[in-house]
C-alpha cells in the first residue's frame, strides 16, 4: 500500500467521521428544539383548557343570560304577535322556549366542551325552521318586535367565548335587543 492511499483513506474516514458528527449533532439540535416546541404546546393546550374549566364554571355559577322570574307577560305579547305558534303552546313547550333563548350549553370546540349561549341569528333559524308560519316570513322589523318583546332589560345578550383574551376567557357581548 503506498502511503497515499493510507493518506486518502484517513483523510475519507475523517471527512465521514467529521459529517456524521455533524449530522448527529443537527439531529440532536433539532430534536431538542423539537421536544421545546412540544412542552410549549403541552403548556398552552393545559393553559387553554383551564381557562376554559374556569370559564365554564364561572358560567355555571354565575349565568351571563338569566331567564326572567317572570314570563306571563312576554307569554301573553307572543301569543298576540304569532298566535298559530304561541296559543296552542303547553307548559313544556314554553319552557323548551325560554330555555332556547336563555339557556346555556355545551359546545365542542376541538376536545374540549366550551358553555356558550345561541346567538340572535341561531335562535331565528330554529325557530324559522320549526316554526315556518310566521318566523320564515319575517322580515328585519318583524324580528325586531320579536326581541322587543322578549325585553331589553331582561338580561339577553349574546355571549361568546374568547380564548384570547388577557387574562383569560371572558364573555364577549353582541347584539343586545
Amino acid at each position: 500500500m503506498s502511503i497515499f492511499r493510507i493518506i486518502g483513506a484517513i483523510l475519507g474516514l475523517t471527512i465521514l467521521l467529521a459529517v456524521g458528527l455533524w449530522a448527529w449533532q443537527f439531529g440532536d439540535s433539532y430534536r431538542r428544539d423539537r421536544l421545546v416546541q412540544d412542552i410549549e404546546d403541552y403548556k398552552d393546550n393545559i393553559g387553554y383548557r383551564l381557562k376554559v374549566m374556569a370559564y365554564n364554571i364561572h358560567e355555571e355559577i354565575y349565568p351571563s343570560r338569566q331567564r326572567p322570574l317572570n314570563t306571563m307577560e312576554q307569554e301573553d305579547n307572543l301569543k298576540l304577535f304569532a298566535p298559530q305558534v304561541f296559543r296552542r303552546f303547553s307548559r313544556q313547550d314554553w319552557s323548551n322556549f325560554w330555555g332556547l333563548i336563555y339557556d346555556s350549553f355545551y359546545e365542542k370546540k376541538g376536545a374540549i366542551r366550551v358553555r356558550r349561549y345561541r346567538s340572535k341569528p341561531e335562535v331565528e333559524a330554529y325557530l324559522a325552521e320549526n316554526y315556518k308560519e310566521p318566523f320564515s316570513k319575517l322580515d328585519q322589523r318583524g324580528w325586531d318586535a320579536f326581541w322587543q318583546i322578549l325585553g331589553k332589560d331582561r338580561g339577553l345578550k349574546i355571549v361568546t367565548y374568547d380564548p384570547g383574551a388577557a387574562g383569560g376567557p371572558v364573555p364577549q357581548e353582541g347584539y343586545q335587543p
